[in-house]
């Protein structure tokens, strides 16, 4: 039996020796991890605030807007096509809103409409 505790023992200390290796490479990695982060930190810039969330919702917003004014503008041709390009090279608040987007193009079609239809 005396000669099993000193195995057991042995085994042990082996497992003890294995798992102190382990927690040292994995420390390494943490170091590493956490140089990375400063360096990518450093390159764009600080973590974002708590106004974070608010403030990617807002972008993702705007984005699906540019997205969708892109699209509706894709689809046209012609002089209506003219027309839409025209809205975009104004300083108009058209592409913070799609509503406002759709009103200025339908008030700019029916201006273009009324004026060839006075003539």
């Amino acid at each position: 039996q005396g000669g099993q505790l000193v195995l057991l023992s042995h085994v042990l200390w082996s497992q003890v020796a294995q798992l102190l290796a382990e927690n040292q490479t994995l420390c390494k990695q943490q170091a590493w991890s956490q140089e990375e982060k400063s360096i990518l930190q450093s390159q764009v810039g600080a973590q974002p605030s708590k106004q974070g969330p608010a403030k990617f919702r807002e972008f993702l917003n705007q984005c699906s807007l540019l997205f969708l004014v892109g699209l509706a503008i894709s689809l046209l041709a012609g002089e209506v096509l003219d027309r839409a390009s025209s809205l975009l090279e104004k300083d108009t608040l058209v592409l913070t809103d799609w509503n406002a987007f759709l009103q200025a193009f339908s008030d700019e079609l029916h201006h273009n409409h009324s004026v060839k239809a006075a003539l």
